[in-house]
């Protein structure tokens, strides 16, 4: 996929080089940083560390986590079955603001097993879910570890012969058949990202 292409050259990138992503694709927002950003032309804003969790409602810091536990429906990825991105916000609210593991969520859902059992409620399906990875996609048992290598950019998935081409590419000069700066320039102008000059 284009993510993995992206983050590949995220990682690779030179020393104190800027980068600015132009994508509607929310999860690609895992990928910010100090010098990475994210430029969401529906909203027509700049998500960094600075705003993430004002723009996304949550800490970038935790996209994989959440696209692990809820899957993404635009990418045919299913996740703990019952838990959508509402009720994983309401039973985990330290998602929002901080950073935060899956073994921080499992040790969370068993102490709020055991606070409902101690108060004598019935357990919640979506939490009994998540504690055994109920889920009605093929992964089975193995649905937060098949989740994370799909979702997670930090190691994209990628051939040797695309690291290949991309490692060819990424400083290469620009070919000046339509494709020199000032092309780029009126490309952002004709779709309205003028924030990006």
């Amino acid at each position: 996929e284009g993510d993995d292409l992206i983050a590949y050259y995220c990682q690779h990138k030179k020393d104190n080089e800027r980068i600015v992503i132009v994508s509607g694709d929310r999860d690609i927002t895992q990928l910010i940083n100090d010098e990475v950003c994210v430029y969401i032309p529906s909203l027509k804003k700049f998500i960094s560390p600075k705003n993430s969790i004002q723009e996304l409602g949550y800490t970038h810091e935790n996209v994989v986590l959440k696209k692990i536990l809820c899957g993404d429906s635009s990418d045919n990825i299913k996740g703990v079955k019952g838990l959508g991105e509402t009720t994983l916000f309401k039973l985990f609210p330290e998602i929002k603001s901080q950073k935060t593991t899956l073994n921080e969520i499992l040790e969370h859902t068993k102490r709020l097993l055991e606070e409902r059992k101690a108060n004598k409620k019935k357990p919640l399906k979506s939490l009994e879910n998540v504690l055994n990875k109920v889920t009605d996609g093929s992964q089975g048992e193995r649905l937060y570890e098949i989740n994370k290598k799909i979702i997670d950019l930090s190691e994209p998935l990628l051939t040797k012969e695309a690291i290949q081409e991309l490692e060819n590419t990424m400083y290469a000069p620009i070919d000046p058949e339509g494709r020199d700066i000032k092309n780029i320039y009126g490309i952002i102008q004709e779709n309205g990202m003028n924030d990006l000059l």
